[in-house]
């Protein structure tokens, strides 16, 4: 028998023993299931209950992550009202977004007692090993540490474990960690996303132009931003392996119309930090294509055509305002259009930012243990010369009942919680994850896989962007997306070019 013979019989094998332990699997989740029926048949509707969880059971356990695939589904589906959906059976709120994790951790803890396996963590994990543990470990003892004073008598118990959330919500990159090793689920799943990313921008846009104002519930401007400009990151840089160019070239210029319309200046910075960081990384690896400057050259002259259209506006208005007959209010009312208005009236400043940055920052380096390991999760910090300018009911969270105020840049937020050790290995969380796609990029033979890498790094550029002036990693619709993209930016490049090896090293042998 010769050595090929060998291998052949060999990897016959492995995949009949596969195939045999999966039916296993599926067996005993089926017999699990049958149980779970069986003992609470008594209970009128409750069977139908629980077979319907144990059938879920069957479907998450094999792929864990699919439970977080659902979560983000359903933020895009549900946005802010989804992402409050809690549980309060136990004296203390359970939101979704807790349960998924418990239940998902819980799935992981499973799946390795019944087929002990680590290999995808390890390999994962080999990319971030140091930087995370410190800054998981900082981080948790932070969190323990917060948790042991409200339990001694501060009783904010609550608002303590929603200011940790900027941090725990970091397990869905641990998930993503432990999970990533197929690059055709992930393209699939980037594909889903921009297709929902487009209904979204329909939708706002309609919602916008009150075309169709009997359209059921609405679209949250501040969550739409963050999940619009990751969409048009990836699309962008992958419009040389789309089949149809055009038409995705169409889809860009839309999502990011709709991004313009929302009229927040975050999501404006979003498409410009992940513009910025696109153009820099396809130049710098040569991948910049024709239809990408083609692409840049549509929205040069929709910016340039913007600005002659509100000064031809705003020109015409005050010419017409002079009018016999005509008062500046009428003019103002059935002239001006409000997209215009917008434009012209936005102000892009700081908005006192960076006086608020200034305070926290101030409140933190009363102390050197502070500046090192953080203020922990338990203090409710807020100047008191803000309310001079907002009320208590308005500083009031709706979920804790608090009396609290986030510094509206969440990297800053996060510097303050857990000090300066655990922002460090965050900072290096981050390095890893261009490193590992810069390998790639320089290693990597598939172009388009490449053209999805920078797409993945330009999109995390853009929620990272976005965090530097807004509330993101608090809230877990626009924050987990950070987290998972973190994940992916720093697994997908080590498993492209796994993959790339491994068939190299097929076609070598044959």
């Amino acid at each position: 028998m010769t050595s090929e013979t060998l291998g052949e019989v060999t990897l016959s094998g492995a995949k009949r023993d596969a195939a045999v332990i999966g039916w296993v699997w599926y067996a005993v989740l089926s017999l699990f299931a049958v149980l779970i029926g069986a003992g609470t048949s008594h209970l009128e509707g409750e069977p139908l209950f629980f077979v319907a969880a144990a059938a879920v059971l069957l479907w998450l356990v094999p792929f864990p992550g699919r439970l977080v695939v659902v979560l983000c589904a359903g933020f895009l589906i549900g946005d802010r009202a989804f992402a409050v959906l809690m549980w309060s059976g136990l004296g203390l709120p359970i939101f979704i977004t807790e349960a998924v994790v418990a239940v998902t951790s819980s799935l992981l803890l499973l799946k390795y007692l019944l087929r002990p396996s680590t290999a995808t963590l390890q390999l994962n994990m080999g990319l971030v090993r140091k930087p995370a543990l410190v800054f998981w470990s900082v981080g948790t003892t932070v969190l323990l540490t917060s948790v042991w004073h409200c339990l001694e008598g501060s009783g904010q118990l609550v608002p303590t474990l929603r200011n940790a959330a900027l941090f725990y919500y970091s397990i869905f990159y641990l998930i993503v960690l432990a999970t990533f090793d197929e690059v055709r689920l992930s393209l699939k799943l980037t594909h889903a996303f921009i297709a929902v990313i487009v209904l979204m921008s329909i939708r706002y846009l309609l919602d916008w132009s009150a075309m169709l104002p009997d359209l059921p519930g609405a679209i949250l401007a501040d969550m739409f931003v963050v999940v619009a400009t990751i969409a048009a990151s990836v699309l962008f840089c992958t419009l040389p392996v789309l089949q149809y160019t055009r038409t995705a070239i169409v889809l860009l210029v839309l999502i990011s119309t709709a991004v313009v319309f929302t009229d927040i200046r975050q999501g404006l910075l979003g498409l410009l930090c992940g513009g910025l960081c696109s153009y820099w990384l396809l130049s710098r690896f040569r991948l910049m294509s024709w239809s990408h400057r083609k692409t840049i050259l549509i929205f040069l002259a929709l910016f340039v055509g913007t600005l002659v259209l509100l000064w031809m506006r705003k020109d015409s208005i005050v010419s017409q305002a002079g009018l016999p007959g005509r008062s500046s209010t009428y003019s103002s009312m059935s002239e001006f259009v409000p997209i215009w208005s917008h434009m012209i009236n936005r102000d892009f400043s700081d908005t006192g930012r960076s006086v608020m940055w200034a305070a926290f920052l101030e409140d933190m380096f009363q102390s050197w243990d502070s500046v090192v390991f953080g203020v922990g999760f338990d203090r409710l910090f807020i100047p008191e010369w803000f309310f001079t300018f907002q009320t208590r009911e308005i500083l009031t969270n709706k979920t804790t009942g608090a009396v609290q105020l986030d510094p509206h840049n969440s990297h800053l937020n996060l510097f303050y919680r857990i000090g300066l050790i655990g922002f460090v290995a965050y900072l290096f969380l981050i390095q890893r994850a261009f490193r590992s796609s810069f390998r790639y990029l320089r290693d990597g033979q598939d172009a388009r896989l490449k053209y999805y890498t920078i797409g993945y790094l330009a999109a995390l550029t853009s929620v990272a962007g976005q965090a530097l002036v807004g509330v993101l990693f608090e809230a877990p619709h626009r924050g987990i997306w950070f987290w998972v993209l973190l994940g992916v930016c720093t697994c997908f490049p080590r498993v492209a070019l796994a993959d790339e090896v491994r068939a190299s090293n097929e076609e070598a042998r044959a």
